[in-house]
């Protein structure tokens, strides 16, 4: 059941951002909705494709000895993809496991503060491993590193 105030998404999904007061939906909440569904779309297509490729690959490999070339490659990346975009769809729907043992004792004000402080921590922390990656990214494109065997520039 979608809490008080939120705006309908698809079903299990809450939405990240609350109906406007005014009843139609603005340009960001489309963008959003817009948004999860294609990394939901995305995250649930890449884990059927990997799960045939995978499923195909190993019986070609078992029954006709004849594996396909960049499979196990091209399903790795996959999964890394499918991680963090599913990490971004868990991070929309609050879908983490958390410890509430805290928040549970603290009094409203108290709860929003530290709300307040994780959301900041977070960021900070977001930053920073955005910070680093692209850095890492640079420096693997700068070096003309390919894949092994799809030879696709990493």
């Amino acid at each position: 059941m979608e809490p008080p105030g939120h705006a309908k998404t698809e079903p299990g999904l809450r939405a990240a951002v609350p109906a406007p007061a005014h009843g139609s939906p603005g340009l960001l909440e489309a963008a959003d909705r817009l948004l999860c569904s294609a990394e939901t779309l995305f995250v649930g297509a890449a884990l059927i494709f990997t799960s045939a490729l995978l499923f195909i690959n190993v019986g070609l490999r078992h029954l006709l000895l004849w594996p396909l070339q960049g499979a196990e490659e091209l399903t790795l990346y996959l999964m890394v993809w499918i991680v963090f975009i599913g990490g971004s769809i868990i991070v929309r729907t609050r879908g983490h496991i958390a410890v509430d043992v805290v928040p549970n004792f603290l009094s409203g004000r108290a709860n929003r503060r530290l709300k307040i402080a994780v959301t900041i921590v977070s960021f900070v922390f977001f930053v920073g491993l955005l910070y680093s990656s692209a850095q890492h990214t640079l420096r693997i494109r700068a070096s003309g590193q390919v894949m092994p065997a799809m030879q696709a520039p990493m």
